[in-house]
């Protein structure tokens, strides 16, 4: 049965008991910096993001002018944003 949750687009509900349930999950998170050791970011939380269950995942800065990344391990994004242990993931499953 058709449902119209975005404007203009007819999208299709699937409901099947045939279908197999999915391996994992999404994980959300969120980017807690306790020191903004470059001054761009500020401090508490700064941005929030998703692990899809492949393990690569997406950030977003939580600015007015913000940007989202790409990331192909939560290592790299830490390797990139970690800062030296000044940043942590919180999460949740």
């Amino acid at each position: 049965m058709p449902f119209t949750d975005f404007p203009g687009r007819s999208v299709q509900r699937l409901i099947s008991p045939s279908l197999a349930p999915l391996p994992s999950k999404i994980i959300p998170f969120y980017v807690l910096r306790h020191a903004d050791i470059n001054g761009n970011s500020g401090q508490g939380i700064v941005a929030e993001g998703v692990i899809f269950s492949n393990g690569k995942c997406v950030m977003q800065w939580l600015h007015d002018i913000s940007s989202v990344a790409f990331f192909n391990s939560v290592n790299d994004l830490m390797a990139i944003h970690g800062h030296n242990g000044k940043t942590v993931l919180l999460m949740w499953q």
